[in-house]
């Protein structure tokens, strides 16, 4: 296995190096998990950070540091956790708070989590001096990242604060214009490998999933992203530009559940608990009833893409998504016969 880690650490496919990450944790080789956790791709940085921690303790300090730096929210959030059990300082809580307010600028409902991740670790920590920088956070467009740094303010003081949160304006409602064209039009996502996978929206029992995905389609949103999670006889998960479960679009979506069931080939969306859609898509592998009532059917694959579907593998690009007429071409008619 160390001969094999040797080569597969330094490949120049990232998802290599982040499965040689966790590879490194079991073996215990903390020599390449320290070079790794400098690495240029996020996903493998974060797959270092958990077995450093578990192996250095509090020498994997500056790792974690190092990681407060990066946009990745997952990587981020890891980082956060991990810092849970560290002697607290002042440097380390200024760097957490920084980073709390820096993410919170970006003004994005998906950062929900690494938020909370950061308010868990300065409630274990402290934040008595840093109040003032905190205050304005208690009108934060998120009720429950208010509702966390109220917790963190009193803990720390011994009083008690009110939260008055300020949500960001929410997304347009599906106009006519746009239910009209996806019940003509199907979207086709062109994949880097040529097996386009043919896919039919539902527009009518899923209309804002349905429009939002129009919608990133026609500012490429989707455009060079990946299938960045494969589970054979389950699902295939992409459309994150961090290619990770924490990186979506920023606005949440409503759920819109249904009683359509997760048949084989159905597109559901991706959430971390309820109305929490980042626009993240997966499409069914097989049947999935444990997935009904709980996740978003908006669409399905076309019966002649379903091989293709089946052919995807971790990391294949989507090179973008293009929309194709739903009227049947009308056959050609030969001509007639001169005797």
């Amino acid at each position: 296995a160390a001969i094999a880690l040797h080569s597969h650490s330094r490949h120049t496919v990232w998802q290599v190096r982040m499965y040689a990450a966790r590879a490194a944790g079991i073996l215990g080789d903390t020599v390449t998990l320290e070079r790794l956790a400098t690495d240029d791709n996020d996903n493998v940085r974060e797959a270092a950070l958990p077995p450093l921690r578990r192996i250095l303790g509090s020498g994997a300090a500056p790792h974690l540091v190092a990681a407060l730096g990066r946009r990745d929210y997952q990587l981020l959030r890891t980082a956060a956790r991990e810092m849970g059990g560290l002697p607290a300082s002042t440097a380390l809580t200024s760097l957490l708070v920084d980073a709390l307010v820096r993410v919170t600028s970006e003004r994005r409902e998906t950062s929900r989590d690494v938020r909370l991740a950061f308010l868990e670790r300065l409630q274990e920590f402290g934040v008595a001096d840093y109040v003032p920088r905190l205050l304005p956070l208690l009108k934060d467009f998120d009720p429950r990242v208010a509702a966390g740094v109220a917790a963190v303010l009193s803990a720390s003081t011994g009083a008690t604060y009110g939260i008055d949160p300020q949500p960001l304006p929410r997304p347009p409602l599906p106009t006519a214009v746009e239910m009209v064209y996806l019940r003509e039009f199907s979207p086709v996502l062109v994949m880097a490998t040529g097996g386009d996978i043919e896919l039919s929206l539902d527009v009518d029992r899923a209309p804002m999933a349905s429009v939002r995905f129009l919608r990133l389609a026609r500012a490429h949103h989707f455009d060079g992203l990946t299938f960045h999670r494969v589970v054979p006889d389950f699902v295939i998960q992409g459309g994150s530009p961090g290619a990770n479960e924490y990186m979506g679009d920023g606005p949440y979506m409503r759920d819109e559940i249904s009683t359509r069931t997760h048949g084989t080939g159905t597109m559901g969306v991706s959430t971390r608990g309820r109305d929490t859609g980042d626009a993240q898509i997966f499409l069914n592998l097989v049947d999935n009833p444990r997935l009904d009532f709980e996740y978003t059917v908006f669409g399905n694959v076309d019966r002649r893409s379903l091989d293709r579907m089946r052919d995807v593998v971790e990391g294949d690009i989507i090179t973008n998504v293009r929309f194709v007429s739903r009227r049947p071409v009308p056959a050609l008619r030969s001509s007639p016969r001169r005797d």
